[in-house]
């Protein structure tokens, strides 16, 4: 066997396991999370109850594991996030940050606005850990919003778990997706004008599409319209003239 093969054989099979066992997380620059689901598979979904403490000393200033957990140290709902990813060894999250009687609990975490729906995205696939990153940095310049984040370390039922992206999800709030909620009686004329907010995930693409049928947009599907505040009649009636389309942002 040659040397060449030998160093391939190695590095592809023993080096992971290898590199793996030399983890032992003492001290970041990073704020360290620590979640425990109390022995519970965590699933794609409901979300599934759950503690989460954060040690967070300020932008610069050096965590510890043996700190107290003084940014945060309190009760979650989480659940698996995405869709392809899911088969993924480095698992993405969606968490909700919940107060005793497991109700939503709006707080500010890693200064950013009060509310209770985060994520936490595991950059398995980006080796530079920076693409979702510069991605939202090169977003909020232009859009007049764009997730808040924060990179973190992540400990999961004790075990460490790397680096993770900790952001904000998006939705509809006034420190988010700023903008009104359709009422029931809003279906037609000046009240469709202006921004409409579209959800869809990626398991529900094939459901969802754009259309320009006479000279009109006409949106047949939307699967998730009627969580933010239209329901699908209301978005089966929406035509809009070419040089009057609104501006749509989709998740």
């Amino acid at each position: 066997m040659t040397r060449f093969k030998f160093h391939w054989i190695f590095c592809t099979i023993l080096s992971p396991w290898f590199l793996v066992a030399q983890v032992n997380l003492t001290t970041s620059n990073l704020p360290i999370i620590y979640i425990n689901t109390n022995q519970q598979e965590i699933p794609d979904e409901p979300k599934i109850a759950a503690d989460m403490g954060i040690i967070y000393q300020g932008s610069g200033n050096l965590n510890s594991v043996d700190d107290p957990r003084n940014h945060y140290d309190g009760k979650i709902g989480i659940e698996l996030r995405g869709s392809t990813s899911q088969w993924y060894e480095k698992k993405a999250f969606s968490i909700e940050t919940r107060n005793a009687e497991e109700e939503d609990n709006d707080i500010s975490l890693f200064e950013m606005p009060v509310e209770s729906d985060w994520v936490l995205i595991a950059p398995l696939n980006d080796k530079s850990i920076m693409r979702d990153e510069l991605a939202h940095i090169y977003a909020g310049m232009v859009l007049p919003w764009s997730p808040r984040s924060r990179y973190v370390e992540l400990i999961l039922n004790g075990e460490y778990q790397g680096v993770y992206l900790f952001l904000e999800s998006i939705k509809r709030d006034k420190n988010r997706v700023d903008i009104n909620n359709l009422k029931p009686d809003e279906v037609s004329g000046d009240d469709l004008t202006g921004v409409i907010y579209c959800e869809w995930t990626n398991m529900d693409l094939h459901r969802v599409r754009l259309e320009v049928i006479g000279g009109h947009l006409i949106l047949p599907h939307l699967v998730h319209g009627k969580r933010h505040g239209f329901s699908i009649e209301t978005l089966k009636l929406m035509r809009y003239r070419p040089n009057r389309l609104p501006t749509f942002r989709t998740t």
